[in-house]
């Protein structure tokens, strides 16, 4: 069709309009394989060059500049070649974990020893306040990152699809041609704390139901869906702090190559701080220091609302949730917890004929809206 209406002008037929010569260069144009190649290629470099990589969106823009014209061509190999289906490289494409294998790298101005992270009230203040009496450089939250790395729960989590709380050091971070790259760090740790303290505490007496820190959880995970309008602000923070417990916890322990608890730096705090400084290959303090290093146990206190007279138990925790107790149960148990077996609660262990007790686990995976999701998954007796 077009052939013949340019044929038709070249031997001196009635000359088509502007309007009408704009309309057909852009089909020509736009029929052009190399077109095609040119637009992906494009939206490749977008997503590259902000940082941003995530699989199913850059495979589902493909898909749709493919339905448009039918076009037959196979997306550009660079493309095809990258092992977007890897779970080892989704999960690192959303952490601060420098991996040049899944291209989760950033800037080397960017780029730190050691993050520690957890969860929100998990103790992060308190270790960084230990770690800077004892000589390292690193940043809590807001402040940051410093020389040495840092140490903050909305990192557990990188900014590729949902932006930090604006208090936090990745809104603050960088400057010049280096601003809004992503940090990355040789080494994550895992701090974790009990549940029923974290819990109770992070639920700041129901104050998390409307603060910024549930915005930012409830976007990288599933941590909003299904909560109960109808419960009270304090339990609908509660069952919301215990997502976030127990959804972030799993991200984290996916790509993070040491856990440690809270609590072990007051059976084993040398211990501990040995284990720290020597995986991170940082120059460990003398045993003086690391002896006498003071932090207060109530850093959060000034602004941390509990409600008087109560004590989280696995059974009113159950009773708001049943699902997420279960696995925040089992993950506990999994993370070196002690409870009585009064405490059990009815999925979480298996006792098998031979007497021998199996402890269900977590698994956990990407929805199709990418966002964190976990469940709970029973043994089966040998």
């Amino acid at each position: 069709m077009l052939r013949n209406q340019n044929t038709a002008h070249l031997s001196g037929t009635k000359k088509p309009s502007s309007l009408q010569q704009c309309y057909h260069g852009a089909i020509t144009w736009a029929m052009r394989p190399v077109t095609w190649f040119a637009i992906i290629a494009c939206l490749y470099m977008i997503h590259s060059f902000s940082g941003f990589k995530d699989p199913s969106l850059v495979t589902q823009g493909i898909t749709q500049l493919r339905q448009v014209d039918d076009v037959t061509e196979a997306p550009p190999e660079s493309i095809v070649e990258e092992d977007f289906e890897s779970f080892k490289c989704q999960v690192i494409r959303r952490s601060h974990l420098y991996s040049e294998e899944c291209g989760n790298v950033g800037p080397l101005s960017h780029k730190r020893p050691l993050l520690i992270t957890g969860t929100g009230r998990s103790g992060t203040d308190f270790v960084h306040t230990l770690l800077l009496k004892l000589g390292l450089a690193l940043s809590h939250d807001v402040r940051g990152p410093a020389k040495d790395g840092g140490v903050s729960w909305p990192e557990a989590f990188n900014e590729r699809l949902c932006k930090h709380p604006h208090w936090n050091w990745r809104s603050q971070e960088g400057g010049g041609s280096n601003k809004g790259k992503l940090v990355t760090f040789d080494h994550i740790f895992h701090l974790v704390r009990h549940p029923l303290k974290q819990i109770l505490s992070r639920a700041n007496g129901g104050e998390w139901v409307s603060s910024e820190n549930r915005r930012v959880t409830a976007c990288n995970t599933v941590s909003d869906i299904g909560v109960d309008s109808t419960e009270t602000k304090l339990n609908r923070a509660i069952i919301l702090t215990m997502r976030h417990w127990v959804l972030y916890n799993s991200f984290i322990e996916q790509y993070a190559e040491w856990r440690f608890r809270l609590e072990q730096l007051n059976e084993d705090r040398e211990y501990i701080i040995d284990q720290i400084f020597s995986r991170a290959e940082f120059t460990k303090p003398n045993e003086e220091k690391t002896q006498t290093a003071k932090v207060s146990t109530h850093k959060n206190g000034g602004h941390t609302k509990k409600p008087k007279n109560l004590d989280l138990t696995w059974d009113m925790l159950y009773g708001l949730d049943s699902e997420y107790a279960e696995m925040c149960q089992a993950m506990a148990l999994s993370y070196g917890y002690d409870m009585d077996d009064t405490e059990i609660l009815p999925n979480v262990q298996v006792k098998c004929d031979n007497g021998e007790v199996l402890t269900s686990s977590v698994d956990c995976y990407f929805n199709q809206d990418q966002k964190w999701k976990c469940v709970l998954s029973r043994p089966e007796c040998p």
